[in-house]
C-alpha cells in the first residue's frame, strides 16, 4: 500500500513500539494522529466486534475487512449505520487494478 502512495499506521497491541516496513506499530487506533479514511482488517471474525466498536469510537471512512475476516453481524451493523464497508476483497488488489 506504501508503493501506492497510501500512509499506513500498523496497530497490534501484541506488536506496540516494534518497526514493521518502516512504520511503528501502533498499539491502538486511538493512537493513530489523524483521520483515519480506510480501516484495513487483519484480524480473525470473532474479534471484528471489538475493532468496529473502537473505530467507532475515532471515526473512519471505510471499514475494510480483508477476505477470511468478515462478521456478518458486523457488516450488518455498520451498513445500517450509514458507514461505508467493504468485505471479502483484499485492498492490494483492488489498487492493483484500479491504479
Amino acid at each position: 500500500m506504501k508503493r501506492y502512495g497510501f500512509k499506513i499506521y500498523l496497530i497490534n497491541p501484541q506488536h506496540q513500539g516494534e518497526e514493521i516496513l518502516g512504520e511503528a506499530v501502533l498499539g491502538s487506533i486511538k493512537d493513530v494522529p489523524e483521520k483515519i479514511d480506510i480501516l484495513d482488517v487483519f484480524r480473525r471474525p470473532e474479534a471484528v466486534y471489538d475493532l468496529a466498536e473502537e473505530a467507532r469510537e475515532v471515526g473512519f471512512e471505510t471499514f475494510w475487512l480483508q477476505p477470511g475476516t468478515e462478521n456478518q453481524e458486523v457488516i450488518s451493523a455498520l451498513h445500517r449505520e450509514g458507514r461505508s464497508v467493504v468485505a471479502g476483497i483484499c485492498i492490494k488488489t483492488c489498487c492493483q487494478l484500479l491504479l
